[in-house]
């Protein structure tokens, strides 16, 4: 039988959530310690509009608040200073607006903090669902 063998597994890249700048780049931190060189990167997931998102700001409802972004990506590369840290992200939101100035004021924030690469779901993400 097969079993889990931590070193056969990778490259891997680490997607996390949340709006906790000590508590996001904790999480990393502790990945990057069991997951060691197979993790090639950390992923701040800034896409997600799902429902379990709610009101809670995590998700594609961080991008209503770029500084935030700025914050936990500054967090994660000080404590993973080896890992390059990447955002994924929609357009904007029907809350914060999808125009290029609404996504370029969020990638800029982001980079500022030391986000490396971004991967862009190209589509304005719903989250004022009545």
């Amino acid at each position: 039988s097969a079993s889990f063998q931590l070193e056969d597994e990778g490259p891997i890249a680490l997607q996390l959530g949340g709006n906790d700048p000590e508590s996001v780049s904790e999480a990393a931190r502790l990945a990057i310690n069991y997951l060691g060189s197979n993790c090639v990167e950390i992923n701040l997931n800034c896409g997600c509009p799902s429902r379990l998102v709610g009101n809670s700001c995590f998700g594609a409802r961080l991008m209503m608040e770029p500084e935030k972004v700025r914050e936990i990506v500054y967090e994660i590369s000080k404590k993973c200073p080896n890992i390059p840290v990447t955002v994924k992200h929609r357009l904007g939101t029907d809350l914060s607006g999808a125009e290029y100035h609404d996504t370029k004021k969020f990638v800029t924030a982001a980079a500022a903090g030391g986000a490396k690469h971004f991967i862009v779901h190209a589509r304005m993400a719903v989250l004022d669902q009545k």
